[in-house]
């Protein structure tokens, strides 16, 4: 019977490595990986008891983060591309460059 205890002990800790294994994987595959998720949501509420600045700090800079650039509007100025058309108006040579800020 002492066998038995340790198969099923290699069994249960082959286990345990599949799964974390597979939920490594699950979080490297969503881009910017799984937030607020195990201890880390713990730390997260202890975080806004003791440091409500810091706290709110990092929640700042995660909205920031997942902010989408302003869409172009129609009438608005292309800088840094820069379009060379020929006398019959065709473009033939299209220059993209670093934007100043």
């Amino acid at each position: 019977m002492d066998w038995l205890g340790n198969a099923l002990l290699i069994v249960g800790f082959a286990g345990v490595i599949i799964g974390l294994l597979v939920m490594f994987q699950r979080h490297l595959s969503k881009p910017g990986g799984r937030k607020g998720t195990g201890a880390a949501a713990g730390m997260g509420l202890l975080e806004s008891l003791f440091a409500p600045s810091s706290y709110e700090a990092r929640i700042e800079l995660e909205r920031q983060g997942q902010k989408q650039a302003p869409a172009p509007a129609p009438g608005d100025p292309m800088h840094g591309l820069h379009v060379t058309v020929n006398d019959d108006g065709i473009p033939y040579r299209v220059v993209i460059s670093a934007s100043k800020p």
